[in-house]
């Protein structure tokens, strides 16, 4: 009795000590976030911030980062982080998911939809093949573990989910994903290439 009391013992932490070193976080989750990220900035009269729109693409290699840095801070059984990622990548596969942060100067009208009577409208483009949203989502309330994930949105503005079937089409090295934000105040696009990290600029 007194032997296995001894064991259990040495294989608890101390109280007050760290435990994140039982799953490993990503080796640089900060850089996955950075690189799957675009900024958009569209302004009127040159002064007015008409939306400022920051979007992360959720590909196959950031879904990864995520998923660990997930299992990291929630210290995740190995069941539960091989089904999240399972779950996370097969969502990937069907659709083509982007995280956005948005705001502007005029906040009652920060909204995004694809038909006219929205404030800014959403398309994909693949080639020249467009596509409107397939589900379209604001978090209203986001939770201190999603602020954490999604690094690019600062919080002052609004955070929103975007899918778009992938049968949209797939970038390659010659084409890439474009994701294009229209409204009365602007038009601008931001873009991901496939063969260089996500290499497309915004414009």
């Amino acid at each position: 009795m007194i032997l296995a009391l001894l064991v259990a013992c040495q294989t608890r932490h101390p109280v007050g000590e760290a435990i994140l070193e039982d799953v490993p976080a990503p080796d640089d989750y900060a850089g996955a976030a950075r690189d799957a990220t675009r900024e958009l900035r569209l302004y009127t009269d040159g002064l007015t911030t008409a939306l400022l729109l920051r979007a992360a693409w959720l590909d196959a290699d950031f879904r990864r980062a995520l998923e660990q840095e997930r299992a990291h801070r929630l210290l995740l059984e190995p069941a539960r982080r091989e089904e999240a990622l399972r779950a996370s990548l097969a969502e990937g596969e069907a659709s083509h998911v982007f995280i956005l942060s948005a705001d502007s100067q005029w906040r009652e009208d920060l909204r995004f939809g694809f038909g006219e009577d929205q404030p800014w409208r959403l398309r994909l483009f693949v080639g020249d093949r467009a596509c409107t949203p397939g589900t379209l989502e604001q978090v209203k309330k986001p939770t201190p573990l999603e602020l954490d994930l999604y690094p690019h949105h600062t919080g002052w503005g609004s955070l929103w989910k975007v899918s778009f079937a992938a049968d949209c089409g797939r970038p390659t090295s010659g084409t890439p994903l474009v994701l294009q934000v229209t409204g009365a105040r602007g038009t601008g696009e931001l873009g991901w290439r496939t063969e260089d990290g996500r290499g497309a600029d915004s414009r």
